[in-house]
């Protein structure tokens, strides 16, 4: 990575506020009636369901406060890590910050069980439990979820970076191993979401022309879910929008965008993916192994999925 890429990730580490100017997010978001103004569930297809609106302001800021909370912990923990940077003309090589996933495209992970997260935990499952529930009244193909697992995803950008992930399936060991739906909420910059059923970049065209590939601009407060007959459908997000973040996050997020992710993995030991990348740890399902650097008709080089 050029040292102008090593540099880049400084303003989006902690957002406007520092570590120590940050409250503790308490144990219950500020209106804990979820879903209490959201949109109408749309259902996109079987197995797919959009809920825009999900979250009030003030609920995105705990939410918020709590992925923050937790990115900003020492690795392996948090987002970021310590990397040597170019050395420089006496030889040194400084250690630069940068995020803990993908670097070249700007991401960073932390997953763990939704009981590590404490006083959040049971605030963090009624919010799962009402987007679930409410997209299976809209959708009959939707199966049931309880989640066991919260994997936050923070995206930044900066020169010659472009956040993005690339075309993937969620079949590695800690997604859980079933049809129940991936359940995520969006803060912070709008993304671009993607999604297809039987995908490959050789037939993306065609899938498109036949309404196959499904696009979702997901918004600061919105919720997408996937489940049943689409859990194992390839999906991406092709683009994060610059100084798109919600006015009321600019103070916590700065330029960037956080996912919280809730799946239902059980039995999985969180603390052996802290960091997981399956090509790395040869863990990946076929779908991952296949397409994980497909990102051509995507983003550029560098963005694998994670």
């Amino acid at each position: 990575m050029s040292k102008a890429r090593r540099a880049l990730f400084a303003d989006a580490l902690y957002g406007a506020e520092q570590p120590a100017a940050l409250a503790p997010a308490g144990p219950a978001p500020p209106d804990a009636s979820w879903l209490a103004a959201a949109s109408p569930p749309t259902v996109l297809a079987p197995g797919l369901v959009v809920v825009k609106d999900a979250v009030t302001p003030d609920q995105q800021r705990w939410l918020a406060l709590v992925a923050m909370r937790r990115g900003r912990e020492p690795p392996p923990r948090g987002f970021w890590v310590d990397r040597p940077a170019p050395a420089g003309p006496d030889g040194s090589s400084p250690l630069r910050r940068e995020p803990n996933s993908s670097p070249n495209a700007g991401r960073a992970r932390a997953y763990d069980a939704l009981g590590a997260f404490a006083d959040a935990e049971a605030p963090l499952r009624a919010l799962c439990a009402a987007l679930v529930g409410a997209a299976r009244r809209a959708d009959a193909a939707m199966p049931p979820m309880a989640p066991t697992h919260l994997l936050l995803v923070h995206y930044s950008r900066g020169q010659h970076v472009r956040p993005a992930i690339a075309w993937h399936k969620d079949d590695a060991p800690n997604d859980g191993k079933n049809d129940h739906p991936v359940v995520a909420v969006s803060l912070g910059e709008s993304a671009d979401f993607q999604l297809c059923a039987g995908w490959s970049r050789a037939r993306q065209a065609a899938l498109d022309a036949a309404g196959a590939l499904h696009r979702v601009r997901l918004e600061s407060g919105d919720a997408i879910l996937f489940g049943g007959p689409l859990r194992y459908a390839h999906h991406a997000v092709s683009r994060v929008h610059v100084d798109s973040c919600a006015r009321h996050l600019l103070p916590l997020l700065g330029g960037a965008r956080l996912s919280l992710t809730f799946r239902d993995a059980l039995g999985i030991d969180a603390a052996k993916y802290a960091t997981f990348r399956p090509i790395a740890h040869g863990e990946a399902g076929a779908g991952a192994r296949a397409s994980a650097c497909a990102m051509a008709s995507v983003a550029g080089p560098g963005m694998c999925a994670d």
